[in-house]
């Protein structure tokens, strides 16, 4: 059975539990980075120099966590008061790396876009010219930085999968 088929045969909730569980593995590889370098980037369209929060990464996995695991009753409260701050965090660096304005090794790329995509589903936006959704665009990228960082093997993250899927 292929990843995307494993994903799609998971009940929402264990796919919000994969990628949340995934995404927080993926910490060290975004802490590891900024550690060493600066989150700045200089846009080329106006030049204006631009910082990334360090810790966006972190608060958006617990903002998405905290949501999830809320009371319906709570949820509109978590929506408006971190989830739609957060994803606007992203905004403009999604556009930098896009354009290539700002550039990451590829590992620190695929947690952030990961991060992105975890909020995104959150907040149930509309996947745009693709049939996968944001949870399993998500959890892809997160494994795909495990991997490529090395910070798991693929038994790890197999074995998380498995946890996930029972």
């Amino acid at each position: 059975m292929t990843l995307s088929a494993i994903i799609n045969s998971l009940s929402h909730d264990k796919q919000v539990a994969l990628a949340i569980w995934l995404m927080r593995d993926a910490i060290p590889v975004w802490d590891k980075y900024t550690v060493k370098h600066k989150l700045t980037y200089r846009d080329s369209v106006v030049g204006l120099k631009h910082c990334v929060d360090k810790d966006l990464i972190r608060q958006s996995i617990d903002a998405v966590n905290l949501y999830f695991c809320s009371a319906q009753t709570a949820k509109e409260s978590i929506l408006n008061a971190q989830l739609i701050p957060l994803y606007k965090q992203f905004d403009d660096p999604i556009i930098a790396l896009q354009d290539g304005d700002w550039e990451l090794p590829t590992e620190v790329e695929r947690t952030f876009f990961a991060a992105y995509n975890l909020l995104c589903a959150a907040l149930d936006k509309e996947n745009v010219g693709s049939d996968e959704s944001y949870l399993s665009l998500s959890i892809n990228q997160a494994i795909d930085a495990l991997d490529s960082s090395e910070t798991l093997s693929v038994a790890e993250i197999e074995s998380i999968i498995a946890k996930c899927q029972h």
